[in-house]
């Protein structure tokens, strides 16, 4: 399994008038299933 995860933030305004913040989380999952490996024939 791999996972990772990112934050993004932002800030915005005019100072002493009005001002605001936004914030983000992002994560991402990855799950992978692989088949069995095949056996040779036996001789």
């Amino acid at each position: 399994m791999l996972k990772f995860g990112m934050k993004l933030s932002a800030k915005g305004g005019f100072p002493y008038i009005t001002e605001g913040t936004a914030e983000s989380n992002l994560e991402i999952e990855v799950k992978c299933k692989f088949p069995p490996a095949k056996q040779p024939p036996s001789p």
